[in-house]
This record gives C-alpha cells, sequence and structure tokens, in this order.
C-alpha cells in the first residue's frame, strides 16, 4: 500500500544525518570566510542557514548606510581650486563605483548636478 511504518522514521533519520553533514561543512566554510571581528555575530548559531541570516542582515545594514554616506559625499563633491581638469571626474566616478558595488546606481544626469 503506502510506507511501512517503521519506514518512516529511518528516511526522516537518514534526511536528518544528510542534512546536519551539510550544515556542518556549510559552517566551516562560512567560519572560514569571515574576519576574526565578524565572529560575534555568527557565534552560538546551530545552523549554516541561521548564520547566513545573521551575515545578511548585518551587510544590509551596513550597505544601507554606506549608500546614504556615499550619495552625501557625492552631493556635497565641488571642483575645487585643487582639482585639475581630470581629478574631479575621476572622483566622481570612484564615488559613482562605490556606489554601484552596493547596488546603488547612479545616472550620468546626476553625476553632473
Amino acid at each position: 500500500m503506502g510506507h511501512h511504518e517503521e519506514g518512516c522514521p529511518n528516511s526522516y533519520k537518514s534526511y536528518s544525518v544528510v542534512f546536519d553533514k551539510k550544515s556542518v561543512k556549510a559552517k566551516r566554510i562560512i567560519l572560514d570566510s569571515i574576519k576574526d571581528y565578524i565572529m560575534p555575530h555568527v557565534t552560538g548559531k546551530k545552523y549554516a542557514f541561521e548564520m547566513w541570516g545573521s551575515l545578511t542582515k548585518l551587510y544590509q545594514s551596513i550597505n544601507q548606510n554606506t549608500k546614504m554616506v556615499l550619495k552625501e559625499k557625492l552631493k556635497n563633491t565641488r571642483m575645487s581650486k585643487t582639482n585639475t581638469i581630470t581629478s574631479y571626474p575621476t572622483k566622481l566616478t570612484r564615488i559613482r563605483d562605490d556606489l554601484a558595488a552596493v547596488r546603488e546606481i547612479i545616472d550620468s544626469e546626476e553625476l553632473v548636478k
């Protein structure tokens, strides 16, 4: 007919063992990939997906702050007497590229406002 009752727990147990092994491997990869000062954000997490969630939340807030700082920097960037004709556009391009790195795309028109 269907599954034997005694077969279900074994299937679950087998799945659980595979999940635990993969989670341990994923945790090791995460721990090997992050800097020491980030460790407190993932310490105490039982599963890799919890570690990943913690890191995602951390970096999303960092990206939001970075976006605000860079947009303010772009808004306040002015041509000064010490800038050369090439250094000023280079400065603007660098800020634009930094914003792109945190997934904030700036139109060319916005660069020259």
